[in-house]
């Protein structure tokens, strides 16, 4: 075989070798690029899982599941949706109270398909984790433990409401909840204690041990002692999170707590849309946002109340007639959030049609019938009645004298309002507002039926707590105090969970916007998700009406009316409806007599 010149065998190579490299290179870029089958995802997937069917623990259906039935997560090698396979003690933990908590690998997942607890709001089930969750992802955040502190107003009474012999709360003081309790601990630490061992049992926390920190502050509540308040916790504690249960400049702790990165999940403060911006991404809530309050209660006021006439006034010869507006508000500058959601309700009700012939404004909120406080109520339903109001719109912030001054005026027009956590609460028609006046009233409320046998508390709350103390009186005032953090703690565990095992503020928050945006399925359970640009869970509300005969015994909360007759009266039996979902008709068509009583054992 006679060889061909090299020059020739050179340009042979020359055209073969090129395509060969690139493919390599080619070949070793997939290769990094690609996640391997090893690697857990860092951000929290947007796969669905396959479930395996895990059925209930007993013959009762579980709950309707909501937002979080069809949310998806991701598997991996380590990240199973399986309940099979799993040791159920096994996984990273702790001494937790003085007993051995664990994180375990296999959780006991309810319902088909299976979601984490028996909550009908808990996520869909990650029942296995065997892999690497990335250790230190975050500060707060170790390979076996997530930092969270509890933060309370220190001193006071805590018990039914001045019982004899009742302990005043700590003062100044911090507990770790991992470790034993002291033999004199203050009782409330052991509802704590109790959650704590119940969510790191039945939700999916990736090896790592939720720690609970309580801190009891001082009895100061200026901004001040707030700032000082935070720069200790954060020295002391070093948490990924916080949950804040104070009253008075809670949102400078929260402010101060967010600026070093902690995040933040629910608190007691209603808080506008630009208070969580402040912050993407680090403050969260339960509770609706000012905006998304005033668009609910403007959306039924524009859709039941403006297109018809007076209906439930209790002046005679006003039904029938075409509704007159009265506006009344606050006008307490400490009451930031219910200015603001006066303001939009204005605008939003003038935008459909309703005018306001006469206004009043009184100067400080929660005010209880005959304390003071305000000395113009007189004043103010005077000149309502003479201007021909029929329909008083009300945006929240509740005060006790003036439907007293409307009731000695001989005065009963319509009465429509919304709160969170205020106007709606049984005892506020129990013993704040006129028993007659407020029989023509009607409350737009973001609250979910409380529990109509026991207490007012969620059915859901109840479930979870005495599954992990059986021995607690279902109907003590203590099971009350304990599912008043249940809320707030199911949300921040909820983030944990579908942050997926690299924790971080982006993960929590990828995980939240990946909850579908539907409709409630039941009275007891908000619509809860979380659109573009906000951070608060529930966006629906429901409508109930004052009925002072309701019979039974009312599960108000505050221990000396308990045994009174009256209650709020869920519309439509509980339906719950977000902005522009309301049903056309005037408000007298979601109301019926023997319609279902909330916080109260009426059936």
């Amino acid at each position: 075989m006679i060889a061909g010149p090299a020059g020739g065998r050179d340009r042979k190579a020359s055209r073969d070798y090129p395509p060969l490299v690139v493919a390599g290179l080619l070949m070793l870029l997939i290769l990094g690029v690609l996640p391997s089958s090893l690697n857990l995802p860092q951000e929290n997937p947007s796969e669905t899982l396959e479930y395996a069917p895990v059925p209930p623990e007993d013959q009762d259906e579980p709950p309707p599941a909501g937002n979080f039935a069809s949310l998806g997560l991701g598997t991996s090698s380590g990240l199973s949706a399986s309940a099979e396979g799993g040791d159920a003690s096994g996984g990273a933990g702790g001494e937790v109270g003085g007993r051995a908590v664990k994180t375990p690998s296999t959780k006991r997942c309810v319902g088909t398909p299976p979601r984490q607890t028996e909550d009908p709001l808990s996520p869909p089930c990650v029942a296995v984790f065997n892999g690497d969750n990335g250790g230190s992802t975050y500060n707060g955040v170790t390979a076996d433990e997530i930092r969270i502190l509890m933060y309370f107003n220190g001193g006071g009474r805590w018990c039914n409401y001045g019982d004899e012999g009742c302990p005043a709360g700590p003062v100044d003081k911090l507990f770790d909840l991992a470790q034993p309790p002291a033999d004199d601990e203050f009782y409330h630490l052991e509802f704590y204690r109790n959650w704590q061992r119940y969510f790191n049992e039945r939700f999916q926390t990736y090896g790592r041990l939720v720690h609970f920190y309580v801190y009891y502050n001082n009895t100061l509540t200026n901004p001040e002692t707030r700032r000082a308040d935070a720069a200790s916790m954060l020295d002391r504690v070093k948490p990924f999170a916080v949950i804040d249960f104070v009253y008075g400049n809670s949102d400078v702790f929260v402010d101060a707590m967010a600026r070093r990165g902690v995040m933040n999940f629910g608190g007691t403060a209603l808080r506008t849309e630009a208070a969580y911006r402040r912050h993407p991404g680090l403050v969260w809530s339960f509770a609706p946002t000012v905006e998304r309050m005033a668009r609910s209660f403007s959306s039924f006021l524009c859709t039941k109340v403006q297109p018809f006439g007076a209906s439930f006034s209790g002046n005679e010869g006003q039904n029938g007639t075409p509704r007159v507006y009265g506006l009344l508000h606050t006008s307490d500058p400490g009451q930031s959030q219910y200015l603001a959601l006066n303001q939009l309700v204005r605008e939003q009700a003038e935008s459909c049609g309703i005018q306001f012939a006469a206004e009043g404004t009184y100067p400080a909120c929660y005010v209880l019938a005959g304390t003071g406080g305000n000395r113009d109520e007189a004043v103010i339903m005077a000149d309502f009645q003479q201007k021909g109001v029929t329909t008083i719109i009300w945006p929240g912030c509740y005060e006790g004298n003036m439907t007293h001054a409307a009731s000695a005026a001989n005065y009963y027009p319509e009465w429509i309002t919304t709160d969170y956590r205020g106007m709606e609460r049984s005892e506020t028609g129990l013993v704040v507002q006129e028993k007659k006046e407020w029989t023509n009233a009607w409350v737009v409320t973001p609250q979910t039926f409380q529990n109509a046998d026991l207490l007012p508390i969620e059915p859901a709350c109840l479930d979870a707590y005495t599954s992990v103390d059986p021995k607690v009186d279902r109907e003590s005032f203590d099971l009350t105090t304990a599912c008043k953090v249940y809320r707030d703690l199911r949300q921040l565990f909820i983030g944990i969970q579908v942050a997926g095992p690299r924790l971080d503020p982006k993960s929590v928050e990828k995980g939240y916007r990946a909850i579908p945006d539907k409709p409630s399925p039941s009275r007891d359970q908000v619509s809860c998700y979380y659109e573009p640009g906000e951070y608060t869970c529930d966006k629906d509300a429901v409508a109930q009406w004052w009925d002072p005969n309701a019979a039974g015994v009312n599960r108000g909360g505050v221990a000396p009316i308990k045994g009174l007759p009256g209650c709020y009266r869920m519309g439509d039996d509980g339906r719950r409806y977000r902005p522009g979902e309301w049903p056309e008709g005037d408000v007298l068509t979601m109301k019926a007599p023997d319609q279902v009583c909330n916080l109260s054992n009426e059936q």
